[in-house]
């Protein structure tokens, strides 16, 4: 009898470690409140979407309605910075890197869009970072006051601007778009890091392409990604479901 115990409780102990953290995932995503805050635009903010789109979970998506609004909002904001991801209520997180690893870990019951493997989570990482080393240089500019303060006006001219646009656009730009395209070639999965299904940092780079898609051609490698992004069924289901609440 008591090896018979002893095997049920090594079962039980099996099937939590196995469905265990998956239970709690999908627990937490189908009970929980979310709340996205952002601006009515892309920027930061839709690859938070799509990763609460990919994990299953529903959420709020605010948008303000006028800056006026974010402003009277920003003093009591970490950072005083969008987007904002308030959970029940009471967690609030903040930066868009960190919202989307929370997303990954707290709602995605497959357990991919931030992968468990150490070296795999880090290119991950890596990838999410160097999409924002890709964009610094032209949220330098077009937000001057953030990042200059009382400067940006005296060395910041127009003219100034529109040198440093020119640039970046010509010369920064293109050498981190080269780099994402060898992260493409060089991967066996039409992912970025490897994997066999998109993770954040796919969700990430797929955005930030597509905003920059508007002003900039994309490579043919990187415009199929984007669309690859784009046509994932939760991405697609996540985009009709916004476009039917819009009507």
């Amino acid at each position: 009898r008591s090896m018979r115990i002893e095997l049920i409780a090594g079962a039980a102990a099996v099937v939590y470690v196995l469905f265990g953290e998956r239970l709690k995932k999908y627990v937490r995503r189908t009970t929980s409140s979310i709340k996205l805050t952002y601006f009515d635009l892309d920027g930061l903010g839709e690859p938070i979407r799509l990763s609460l789109a990919c994990a299953g979970a529903s959420f709020e998506d605010y948008r303000f309605k006028s800056r006026d609004e974010f402003v009277a909002m920003k003093p009591h904001l970490k950072f005083g910075q969008v987007p904002c991801l308030t959970v029940d209520g009471t967690s609030e997180v903040v930066q868009s890197a960190a919202v989307m690893r929370y997303v990954a870990r707290a709602f995605d019951v497959s357990g991919t869009l931030y992968p468990s493997d150490l070296n795999v989570a880090a290119l991950v990482d890596a990838l999410i970072d160097q999409t924002k080393d890709m964009m610094t240089g032209r949220q330098v500019y077009r937000y001057k006051g953030r990042f200059w303060g009382t400067a940006a006006d005296k060395f910041l001219t127009d003219s100034a601007v529109a040198a440093i646009e020119s640039a970046w656009l010509t010369e920064v730009l293109p050498t981190h778009l080269g780099f994402f395209e060898k992260m493409l070639s060089d991967s066996a999965t039409p992912w970025l890091a490897g994997t066999s299904s998109p993770t954040i940092a796919d969700l990430m780079v797929g955005t930030q392409l597509k905003m920059l898609s508007q002003f900039h051609q994309l490579s043919p490698p990187l415009d199929a990604f984007v669309k690859s992004v784009y046509a994932l069924p939760a991405v697609v289901a996540w985009r009709e479901q916004e476009a039917a609440a819009k009507k």
